[in-house]
């Protein structure tokens, strides 16, 4: 999403209502992130496209997603600039907190996709890795006394365990899958 505007959050949020009539779950996971060595490399306009994506897509899409979100509802941010996604975050909870709809966020280190460069220094995080936070979050079930909380999956000491030259798979997700089922959890309730 390169440099969100107003109208393009409006029209995401207008057409997906259009098909599913209401907003259960809003996944701000929008994100630019540019690799540098110095300050000097970040232009104004790199700048005001980091911000406009990573942080007003994510104002924008909840303001528009509100009307159509019942209690019981999530708005999940991917904190990319986490900084400034992190009082959003905190701040939105505590406006929503009375309607009954909990805000939280993920804030993962470096990811794999594949618009992210391959030469980040480490480690970059597989998107299986980090996904079992977004499901916890997610089910009610699970967390319904968070809200305003960041979860950080950073894998500071992982970078041994390792490496990223392949896209995920679902194994990771399986893998949860299979063990909750071991402890009786009931993925239908979420």
């Amino acid at each position: 999403m390169e440099g969100a505007t107003v109208g393009f959050t409006y029209r995401v949020v207008d057409e997906f209502v259009k098909e599913y009539e209401t907003i259960d779950i809003l996944v701000n996971n929008a994100g630019v992130q540019y690799y540098t060595n110095s300050m000097d490399d970040i232009t104004e306009s790199r700048l005001e496209n980091v911000f406009r994506t990573n942080i007003f897509a994510y104002f924008f899409l909840a303001r528009f997603s509100l009307n159509h979100m019942k209690r019981g509802s999530e708005v999940l941010d991917y904190t990319a600039t986490k900084g400034a996604i992190v009082a959003f975050t905190r701040g939105l909870a505590l406006q929503l907190a009375s309607k009954g709809i909990r805000v939280n966020a993920v804030a993962p280190g470096p990811v794999w996709t594949p618009l992210q460069p391959a030469s980040m220094p480490g480690r970059a995080a597989q998107p299986h890795e980090i996904a079992p936070c977004y499901v916890f979050l997610a089910c009610n079930e699970c967390s319904s006394y968070f809200t305003g909380q960041v979860l950080h999956p950073n894998g500071k000491n992982a970078s041994s365990i390792a490496t990223h030259n392949e896209p995920s798979t679902c194994l990771g997700f399986l893998l949860m899958v299979f063990v909750s089922e071991l402890v009786g959890f009931r993925w239908n309730d979420c």
